[in-house]
């Protein structure tokens, strides 16, 4: 997604990035309910100190392998 139109969820996030993308999450708190495959060289950053909070709501969360 773009500043101006932004993904809804993180799930969505992650299925589109690659190596080297970084995922910038607004605050807020997401909960997440969809399964997650995290490509390696991925980062994910949260708004300012304490600024995003992710709950998972299912315990599918991955790291891809190198």
């Amino acid at each position: 997604g773009e500043r101006t139109a932004p993904l809804r969820t993180l799930a969505a996030a992650c299925e589109r990035a690659t190596a080297g993308t970084t995922i910038a999450l607004a605050a807020g708190e997401y909960v997440e309910t969809r399964q997650c495959v995290l490509a390696s060289g991925v980062r994910v950053r949260g708004a300012g100190r304490d600024g995003a909070a992710v709950k998972l709501a299912v315990d599918q969360w991955q790291m891809a392998p190198q």
